[in-house]
């Protein structure tokens, strides 16, 4: 995950706006990643996931995107 969030950063070409707000959800997706990984020891990384998901979820309300599906979560 954390590679694919760095190749994301990195190719990235939006404007000023936009961008900030991609790496302001890749941040939150980061901290759900980190849980996971148990590198948040106030999170369980059960709920890493589930905050992963809730962000990725993000996405779609802050950018348009053709065929966005969010991830449905039952927690």
């Amino acid at each position: 995950m954390e590679a694919e969030v760095g190749g994301i950063v990195a190719n990235c070409r939006l404007e000023p706006k936009p961008d900030a707000m991609l790496r302001l959800v890749i941040a939150d997706i980061g901290a759900g990643t980190d849980a996971m990984a148990g590198k948040d020891a106030k999170t369980r990384p059960a709920l890493g996931l589930v905050k992963m998901a809730e962000n990725l979820n993000q996405y779609g309300s802050h950018f348009d995107y053709p065929g966005f599906e969010p991830i449905h979560n039952a927690h």
